[in-house]
């Protein structure tokens, strides 16, 4: 049997992560779930039919989406270099990320500024966000208090 017969990807509809799966490790994550715990050797189309029901209970590790989909495994892919976008969960472009390796943005989102706010304010102790403030084409980013409104 050819490698690609065996080998199988899960993957997130959501954010397009891919997993590479063995059949050592669908018969480790069936053992997990309580199937196949008397089969030694279980025969390879009854745990493939097994495994692809129970990948609707499997979740996402990037974005915790339920019910992931089993897929035949592609040769033309990289496993590796598959990476979702930290803003909007979309699949970044090999292209990007062969001219960028660390990016963790897609190029429209960029230059968005950060929601995660680990700012807090000096004189009421709220939450600081970034907001953006400008006109005549130029825009500059501004840390404001959503309680207060004091800009810092």
């Amino acid at each position: 049997m050819a490698t690609n017969d065996i080998l199988r990807q899960l993957r997130c509809p959501i954010c397009n992560q891919r997993k590479l799966c063995g059949p050592e490790e669908m018969l480790q994550i069936l053992r997990d779930a309580g199937m196949l715990r008397r089969e030694a050797k279980p025969d390879w189309p009854i745990m493939l039919e097994l495994f692809s029901h129970h990948c609707q209970n499997l979740r996402c590790r990037d974005c915790g989406h339920n019910e992931l989909l089993l897929e035949e495994a592609r040769d033309d892919f990289d496993f590796d270099d598959s990476r979702a976008c930290e803003v909007c969960r979309k699949l970044i472009p090999p292209e990007r990320i062969e001219i960028f390796p660390n990016a963790q943005r897609c190029a429209t989102c960029q230059d968005k500024p950060s929601t995660q706010a680990d700012d807090f304010c000096s004189r009421c102790g709220g939450l600081v966000s970034v907001r953006t403030q400008g006109g005549a084409g130029v825009s500059r980013y501004v840390a404001v208090c959503a309680d207060c409104g004091l800009r810092q």
